[in-house]
């Protein structure tokens, strides 16, 4: 049976760096969405808006290669055969983290689409709670990871799932509306990309709380139990 990655933390030392990179890709992560989320409905600084996001997903990205290189070289020098299962699946989560970059990043390019707007009009009845329940989970999802705080896991997760189905929910409404079809379809894949990111923070969230061999996305079917 693996271990949670809870477990794993407690009493090694090595560990430390591991997190506290993770937790900066977090943060830069959480950082662009805060910025991507406003600009959604506030177009003002284009240029500038997309240099600081796109020049701090580059950050998100070294880290990921810091933390690979920490988990490599840790289980080179001394391997450790319980270690090994957990470290594999905190490469994984990694990765989670670097995927959220990439969908923040989507989520800013939906304005490339032409003719496509983001007006508070049309945006807000569909997005505005969303909007403020991801910015919220970031903050959860870091706590929860850093501090093992398993009671924060389980909040982000029940909350990521609900917002999730809301996600769905507009997704429906959207695509039975009568808005022009550019404003559709940039509202439709606004939500798609907000269920992403929820999505690997869900995965994350997932870590504190279930055995490794557990961890899947909970916006897709579960397996049943055997």
């Amino acid at each position: 049976m693996f271990k949670s990655l809870a477990n794993f933390f407690r009493g090694e030392d090595w560990t430390d760096t591991v997190v506290a990179r993770f937790d900066e890709m977090l943060e830069l992560a959480e950082m662009n969405f805060t910025l991507c989320a406003e600009y959604l409905v506030d177009k003002e600084n284009t240029e500038k808006i997309r240099d600081e996001l796109y020049a701090r997903d580059r950050e998100i990205n070294a880290r990921e290669r810091q933390i690979r290189r920490r988990i490599i070289s840790h289980l080179a020098a001394s391997p450790s055969e319980h270690e090994i299962p957990t470290a594999f699946i905190l490469t994984t989560l990694v990765k989670d983290a670097e995927r959220i970059g990439d969908y923040v990043k989507n989520l800013f390019e939906v304005l490339k689409i032409d003719g496509a707007s983001f007006e508070r009009d049309i945006y807000d009845p569909h997005y505005d709670g969303i909007r403020t329940q991801v910015k919220g989970l970031f903050g959860t999802v870091r706590r929860a990871f850093r501090y093992s705080d398993k009671e924060a896991a389980h909040s982000a997760i029940a909350t990521a799932r609900e917002t999730m189905r809301r996600c769905e929910v507009e997704i429906a409404k959207i695509a039975k509306s009568d808005l022009e079809t550019h404003d559709a379809v940039a509202l439709v894949l606004a939500g798609r990309h907000y269920k992403r990111i929820l999505a690997h923070l869900t995965n994350i969230a997932t870590s504190v709380v279930m055995p490794a061999d557990q961890i899947d996305y909970y916006d897709e079917p579960r397996k049943p139990t055997s």
